[in-house]
């Protein structure tokens, strides 16, 4: 606008009224001219219809077009209304712009249907250039985002979608939802949180959020918390297989193979295919030390993931405890052969060999990993174990000597220092090695598992 309709000097009461509505109006501040008429409107008299026209007109130029649309109701329906032809020309515009709008929308939503993020958010934002009051448009934005993996981007989307747009109470809960689900994909479980709160006191009984809820319990390591969450969820929803598999999840942490593996199965009734949640069970199995079912899971698993390091050292510790070192082997070396700079394959490949009376191989693989850490008690105590199997005892007790000298609180150190004494017949040194080991508090050393 150039300048204010003379209507307002009329109706709107005072030159400093009319002052300001002026200025906003030039200096683009259109939202706070609509604001300033629509406090005063009551003051228009006879010209009411007049003003709301030019209500109107602010409102479709800030591309608020229900409201302008709803100003235009208005003004028609005042007494001595005489600007029907103008108020019908908004009327048009307003109609143009929300086909265009619909158009933008229809476009941004078949493009995420079509998994083209990047021309979903462009048809989003050519539809802001038409309205910007709309739910849809933000919802599809911030979702366009979202699958960008632009986490951060979609949180100001929402948020701009919440600030900017008068929503209904169920809009602005499935808002605060998707707005949850964000901060959660950044592990920012305390804002998490209280966007849950704010969107649970519109809608107590919104699933999707008690779910994300517990999410935030879950990554905060608050695992009964969260099994209770996921198990309120359930009540209603007994077949979620996200929550289910979350839920297992959290009784694996808790130790609870049993009833994770409860979890996981009923995920696997639902969805046989669940790659997610036969790697879980094959993992409760194990420590629940049910190898067989472990191996069968594991299996299963790696045959859809062909040549995954970390499955495939997960299979070698399985095929351990069942007693197949052989297999356990092969697994240790492809893993090996795929990740070369990771020790933990490396180290339960040698292990593996050791066990199985492969000295010389066992001695080429820890003699490697003590260049990489000549102080590591692991490598240190199974390259004596190595030297022994091949008689080379006064190399292991000068080993042994070394190690002791480094770190002499190391129980398994003693033990093997009480083996290499016996090998070489000296049984008093011997017993006063296990003395030593017997003094010590120590976890022992087990093959590493990494799921």
């Amino acid at each position: 606008m150039q300048g204010v309709n003379p209507i307002f000097s009329q109706t709107l009461k005072g030159k400093k009224l009319v002052a300001e509505i002026t200025v906003l109006s030039q200096e683009g501040k259109t939202r706070q001219a609509i604001e300033l008429i629509q406090s005063n409107i009551e003051n228009a008299g006879k010209h009411q219809g007049e003003v709301l026209v030019i209500l109107a007109e602010l409102q479709i130029n800030a591309l608020l077009l229900d409201s302008a649309n709803l100003s235009l109701m208005q003004a028609k329906k005042t007494k001595k209304f005489k600007q029907e032809a103008k108020a019908d020309l908004l009327n048009s515009t307003i109609t143009q712009r929300k086909e265009q709008y619909k158009i933008e929308v229809a476009l941004g939503f078949k493009s995420l249907l079509d998994s083209d993020f990047e021309n979903a958010a462009t048809s989003f934002n050519n539809a802001l250039k038409y309205d910007s009051g709309n739910y849809e448009v933000w919802l599809g934005k911030g979702e366009s985002a979202h699958l960008l993996q632009q986490h951060e981007a979609a949180i100001g989307l929402y948020e701009n979608g919440l600030t900017k747009y008068t929503a209904t109470p169920q809009e602005k809960s499935h808002l605060y939802e998707h707005l949850a689900e964000e901060y959660l994909a950044l592990r920012e479980t305390v804002m998490t949180s209280k966007i849950c709160d704010k969107a649970l006191a519109i809608d107590p009984n919104n699933q999707e959020v008690i779910f994300l809820n517990g999410m935030a319990r879950y990554y905060e390591r608050d695992f009964v918390t969260a099994i209770g969450v996921f198990s309120n969820y359930l009540t209603n929803n007994p077949d979620r297989e996200d929550v289910l598999y979350n839920r297992g999840l959290s009784y694996l942490e808790l130790r609870q193979y049993n009833l994770a593996v409860l979890d996981f199965s009923r995920v696997l009734e639902l969805d046989d295919n669940n790659v997610d949640a036969l790697l879980g069970r094959g993992k409760a199995y194990y420590y629940f030390k049910q190898y067989e079912n472990a191996k069968k899971d594991l299996t299963k698993v790696a045959n859809t993931q062909k040549d995954v390091p970390y499955l495939l050292n997960a299979l070698g510790v399985v095929e351990v405890s069942l007693g197949n070192l052989t297999e356990a082997a092969n697994h240790f070396s492809k893993a090996h052969q795929k990740e070369v700079a990771n020790y933990t394959y490396t180290y339960n490949l040698g292990k593996t060999y050791l066990m199985n009376n492969q000295f010389e191989e066992a001695l080429v693989i820890f003699e490697e990993l003590r260049k990489t850490k000549p102080n590591n008690p692991v490598y240190n105590v199974s390259l004596c174990y190595t030297l022994i199997g091949l008689e080379k005892y006064r190399e292991a007790e000068a080993l042994f000597n070394q190690s002791i000298e480094a770190n002499p609180f190391v129980k398994e150190y003693f033990e093997v220092g009480a083996e290499i004494s016996r090998k070489m017949g000296d049984k008093p040194m011997a017993k006063t090695r296990m003395e030593e080991y017997a003094k010590i508090h120590s976890e022992g050393m087990s093959f590493q598992v990494l799921f």
